[in-house]
């Protein structure tokens, strides 16, 4: 079964960060309405999507009822926000279901992770959602079991979730224990550096004495050398002196 009321405007919106992802205006000639609709279906969307809470109910199928048409709305697990607007005058419980069914669709294709790196929707993911919203006007109604499904496929996402968060938190402990080894090992690093540091200190202090102990001997050879060389003099000296006083 097709939309019996046609859909006028369709959005998409993160409730983590209150940022809408997408939207699409039905701009096909089937169907009429005016532009300040079009106007008043915008704003209400935002003003609902702008106070709706991440608190609020998961899963929930709201409606609200205006003059010209009526807005449908839900809030996934995952915490992204589907609302339709659809144009009055011939609309029946089917179209209830089938905008649930919409939301179902488009949350099961992954259309959400189709943005670009603003966290809107890329080009291909428009297109998605174009062809998506079309094809509920020419598909057939997949009865109770599909929306069921929407729901089921939500808490399914919650035990995901957890699988998700328990093995986070394995990988989380894995690093934590790797930084504790890591800083064992820095720390071993770092007193292996200090007994380095202890011992360049005592060579440098060693090398110092050393280089004290050179210039010490040093002067000790010069001193000797200078007192060999005095005596030598004084020899030559005193052979003379005799060599002199014997010819007399």
């Amino acid at each position: 079964m097709a939309l019996k009321s046609s859909l006028i405007y369709f959005t998409l919106g993160n409730l983590f960060n209150h940022k809408e992802i997408g939207n699409y205006i039905n701009e096909t000639n089937n169907i009429k309405y005016s532009q300040s609709d079009l106007n008043e279906i915008i704003s209400i969307s935002k003003k609902i999507f702008d106070n709706i809470e991440e608190k609020e109910t998961k899963n929930t199928k709201n409606k609200e009822v205006y003059q010209n048409f009526n807005i449908y709305y839900t809030i996934t697990n995952t915490d992204i926000f589907y609302l339709g607007a659809l144009k009055k005058g011939f609309e029946s419980k089917e179209d209830e279901d089938i905008i649930f069914q919409l939301f179902y669709d488009i949350e099961n294709q992954g259309i959400k992770k189709l943005t670009d790196k603003n966290g809107e929707l890329s080009k291909i993911g428009k297109q998605n959602l174009k062809f998506c919203i079309e094809q509920s006007n020419k598909n057939t109604l997949k009865k109770n079991n599909s929306i069921l499904n929407f729901f089921k496929m939500n808490n399914n996402d919650k035990e995901q979730n957890s699988n998700t968060i328990s093995l986070l938190s394995t990988q989380i402990n894995d690093i934590q224990n790797d930084v504790k080894d890591g800083m064992k090992k820095l720390l071993t690093n770092v007193d292996d550096i200090e007994n380095l540091n202890t011992k360049s200190e005592k060579i440098k202090d060693s090398s110092v004495d050393f280089k004290n102990e050179a210039t010490i001997l040093q002067k000790r050879i010069k001193c000797r050398r200078i007192s060999i060389l005095i005596c030598f003099i004084v020899l030559i000296t005193i052979i003379i002196l005799s060599i002199i006083f014997f010819k007399k």
